[in-house]
């Protein structure tokens, strides 16, 4: 792979194919450092709504007329407080969006068993930590091989962006590549590809918007200024706080 990377610097005409080899090589290195079992409260309210989108049905936890926000983890709401939903597939306080972008993961292993609960069994030659052992084993096999892939090709999708980015900014292919390197392997990237938490798709869509605003800037082509419109308001529906990074890309346009 670090052959293949070298020879396509050699060649100014293969900014995609270097691009599609930095992908695979951080997705894999992502992918063998995942641990696919990340369980905060964030988390666990974004797969259990994509889940369900994936099996068009309710929580059994779920009564109609009745049940508020956190039914199913009663702990964060021990006083019952909040409207009754009106959608039980929908009735986590997560967004719709970021929940969205884990369903085609889901949907993939419900569909196409790649794991199920006769492949994902640990032992005590695996981790000598009995409970560990129960626990992995009980969870859903189809939110085991979301979490197993969802961070790791999407921190990846995200270093490739950045490499992008790097070359509409007019940086030299051997400096981008260097920068791309240091943001996946030096930073929070690789961390997070551990997780599913909604920062990697907002960060990944803010890229997206940033990179379609410099192609905007060098070509003069509307669509890429819709393209980074829509980018940039689905980072922003995935999580509100990304209009902190948004403000400052449409001043610029603006101005």
């Amino acid at each position: 792979m670090c052959l293949m990377l070298a020879l396509t610097l050699q060649n100014n005409n293969n900014t995609k194919k270097l691009s599609f080899l930095i992908f695979v090589l951080v997705f894999t290195v992502f992918l063998f450092t995942s641990d696919a079992h990340r369980y905060t409260i964030d988390e666990f309210l974004g797969q259990e709504m994509s889940y369900h989108m994936v099996i068009m049905e309710p929580d059994p936890n779920y009564i109609e007329g009745e049940s508020k926000f956190y039914f199913n983890a009663p702990i964060f709401n021990p006083w019952n407080t909040g409207e009754i939903c009106a959608n039980g597939i929908l009735c986590y306080p997560i967004s719709v969006f970021y929940s969205i972008t884990q369903v085609p993961f889901i949907a993939i292993n419900h569909y196409f068993p790649i794991i199920d609960q006769n492949t994902l069994v640990l032992t005590i030659d695996d981790f000598a930590h009995p409970h560990y052992n129960f626990w992995r084993n009980s969870q859903n096999a189809d939110i085991v091989f979301m979490e197993l892939f969802y961070g790791p090709f999407l921190s990846a999708s995200l270093v490739m962006i950045f490499f992008l980015i790097c070359i509409e900014q007019k940086f030299s292919r051997s400096t981008s590549v260097i920068l791309t390197f240091l943001l996946a392997f030096s930073t929070l990237i690789w961390a997070y590809s551990n997780t599913s938490l909604n920062v990697l798709p907002t960060g990944l869509f803010l890229l997206v918007g940033y990179m379609f605003y410099k192609k905007f800037q060098r070509l003069n082509q509307k669509k890429f200024l819709l393209f980074c419109s829509m980018s940039l308001g689905f980072s922003f529906l995935i999580r509100p706080d990304a209009i902190l990074f948004i403000i400052p890309i449409w001043f610029s346009i603006l101005i």
